[in-house]
């Protein structure tokens, strides 16, 4: 008996380079943040700020996913992304 042919499919990630840039640039302002900070305040310039910055960087990007701030803003109305925005914010 001939078995059926079986469709190609290919394995693809359901998110692609903008999204990456999006927590790329997040990242990026809170690093630059703590930067700004540490130069025009440099006694708040301690041993913790590399963790503090890393910790913040995570605490956003996980929270964010959690929220849906880095999901396909497609077809949404534009108060639920204010609203999401804001409360990632808060």
């Amino acid at each position: 008996m001939n078995q059926p042919a079986k469709p190609n499919v290919s394995i693809r990630s359901h998110q692609h380079w903008p999204g990456f840039l999006v927590k790329f640039l997040d990242s990026a302002a809170l690093v630059l943040g703590i930067y700004c900070l540490t130069t025009w305040v440099p006694e708040a310039n301690s041993n913790s700020t590399i963790l503090i910055t890393l910790v913040a960087i995570v605490t956003q990007i996980v929270i964010g996913e959690f929220i849906g701030l880095y999901r396909n803003w497609t077809g949404v109305a534009f108060e639920r992304e204010v609203t999401t925005t804001i409360a990632m914010w808060i």
